[in-house]
């Protein structure tokens, strides 16, 4: 959207039926390379990814496949027992249509992200596994419980060819953390 002579706002949307997160982000990373390429006055070239069609065939592939029951008695087994849902809201919130959100957040720290990347690098892990296994320890305390299941999503890319597609290709996994106020944070870890 040209609001300027010289300046724009780039606007993209796209319903998440069509793009999961990950595409979203490699789309994006697309448009940079092709902007950053014509800035440079390179030729640009795009990397190989899959076509819906390429995703389809993959999908049905997947579902005829000996994996797919391998996959689903592995997940049966691992939901079998999972507790009743936690929250630690009060009530449940009414289904509205409002166009307005509350949103609370705060941006963390540059310090607070180096602390976080080094206790990461020293327990041999990742930031996002830190502040999984803290959010559930604090869900947990917060809600009198020693069984937490957090719904985390994940890709369902399996192949580069299909890390370069747009889709939705994203599932919901359950992970579990039990015996929470027994276990050190390195053991929840």
């Amino acid at each position: 959207i040209r609001v300027a002579d010289d300046r724009s706002f780039w606007y993209v949307r796209a319903h998440h039926i069509a793009l999961d997160g990950y595409a979203g982000l490699m789309s994006v990373l697309d448009v940079v390379n092709r902007y950053n390429a014509e800035l440079a006055g390179d030729e640009y070239a795009p990397k190989a990814g899959a076509s819906l069609a390429d995703l389809v065939a993959d999908d049905i592939k997947y579902r005829e496949g000996t994996r797919r029951a391998a996959d689903r008695a592995h997940w049966v087994d691992r939901v079998a027992d999972l507790p009743e849902r936690v929250t630690l809201a009060q009530q449940s919130a009414a289904a509205t249509l409002s166009p307005r959100n509350l949103v609370a957040g705060a941006q963390m720290s540059v310090a607070a992200q180096d602390q976080l990347d080094r206790v990461a690098t020293e327990l041999n892990t990742s930031a996002a596994v830190l502040l999984t296994a803290g959010f559930s320890a604090y869900l947990a305390r917060m809600a009198g419980t020693d069984d937490v299941v957090l719904s985390l999503p994940v890709t369902g890319r399996a192949t580069a060819k299909i890390k370069n597609a747009a889709g939705m290709l994203a599932n919901m996994l359950p992970i579990r953390a039990r015996d929470v106020s027994r276990l050190t944070m390195r053991d929840l870890i």
